[in-house]
């Protein structure tokens, strides 16, 4: 059995929101906040629905008629700086694991989107003032709960 390299959003350290146009992303561990659109905003979809590489490139290839290799480039040097920055954590899925389903949703929203260098664009403006707000120490349980997996500052 295969195993593909796939790539999820790190849930737990990160929140992020569609705003239609936008992606923001927020990490709550550094309190950089981030902004994909266009094809950046694309791929992010692939993501969120646990797709592979291979499937992103494939689609991206197969909707504009373009060049494997260039594609392939861009997508993997995107993907590095994600995981460098620690927006997503990459797991193995078999062959057998692969929802195509997922493949087809993310296709249909690239329809009139033409591919460009993905690009991600990154913010230190709030850094300090996100670091404050406590809703990331909070359990699941939501606030005031604290949440015990974080060692107390006291």
């Amino acid at each position: 059995m295969e195993k593909r390299k796939c790539f999820r959003p790190n849930d737990r350290d990160i929140i992020y929101e569609n705003f239609g146009n936008e992606v923001v992303l927020i990490n709550l561990k550094t309190g950089i906040y981030y902004s994909l659109t266009d094809t950046a905003m694309m791929i992010w979809e692939y993501i969120e629905k646990k797709n592979c590489m291979d499937d992103m490139i494939l689609s991206f290839v197969e909707k504009d008629n373009l060049d494997r290799i260039g594609i392939e480039k861009e997508i993997k040097r995107f993907i590095f700086e994600l995981e460098k920055e620690i927006l997503i954590v990459p797991f193995n899925k078999t062959n057998d694991e692969k929802n195509k389903n997922a493949v087809i949703k993310s296709r249909d929203s690239l329809e009139n989107q033409p591919f460009s260098p993905p690009v991600l664009k990154k913010y230190t403006d709030q850094q300090e003032l996100l670091l404050l707000d406590p809703i990331h120490d909070v359990s699941d349980l939501g606030w005031p709960e604290k949440n015990q997996d974080e060692p107390d500052a006291e």
